[in-house]
């Protein structure tokens, strides 16, 4: 049972589309047909010419930073935090540490998925490469305080370290390169489509 708001006639029956009275339309008709006619609009939005459905545009994701500048810093810093993490007393962490340093600054781009493994390659090279001349900066100042020491080291000592520290300083610029080309070959391979 439902009242017209136009004469107030109580219209027992409630689906009713008309008032019996006064012939207007009941409210809850004209709220439905209101209803079905935005509905029917914005489907018709979605149909393109001849029918196809109109494809929405795919929504905008976080882009890879442009340019290779980006790659380089973050390549630096990582050559940075090796040289740190291979001195006294952490070098005996080295070898874990050093991976997980690699891996936190590769790991940073794996968001943008524009950001492929030659980035990654970058990236390593840059870190290995500022890795190598800080240590050898650091080595050429550790052998300069061993010769201005030399009243307490021998002669043996010192060719030891001058041997043993280029030595090292390779032996550690190919471990990070061996870390950086594993990590780089699997964002290759995860890139590569899948053969069916």
């Amino acid at each position: 049972m439902r009242v017209c708001p136009n004469c107030a006639e109580v219209v027992e029956n409630r689906e009713a589309v008309k008032c019996p009275e006064c012939k207007s339309q009941m409210p809850l008709h004209i709220r439905q047909a209101v209803e079905k006619r935005k509905a029917d609009a914005t489907a018709a939005k979605d149909i393109g010419p001849k029918g196809a459905v109109r494809v929405l545009p795919p929504i905008p994701q976080d882009a890879a930073p442009t340019g290779m500048m980006p790659y380089l810093k973050n390549g630096a810093l990582l050559g940075f935090l090796n040289t740190v993490l291979i001195l006294p007393p952490l070098f005996l962490l080295y070898l874990f540490t050093a991976p997980a340093a690699e891996f936190m600054i590769l790991s940073k781009f794996e968001q943008h998925r524009q950001a492929g493994y030659k980035a990654m390659a970058a990236i390593t090279f840059a870190g290995n490469v500022v890795f190598a001349v800080l240590l050898s900066i650091l080595g050429a100042i550790l052998l300069l305080v061993l010769v201005l020491m030399k009243n307490q080291f021998e002669p043996a000592q010192l060719v030891i370290a001058a041997v043993g520290i280029p030595i090292l300083a390779i032996i550690s610029f190919l471990y990070q390169l061996v870390i950086g080309s594993v990590y780089v070959f699997l964002r290759k391979r995860d890139e590569e489509p899948e053969v069916e």
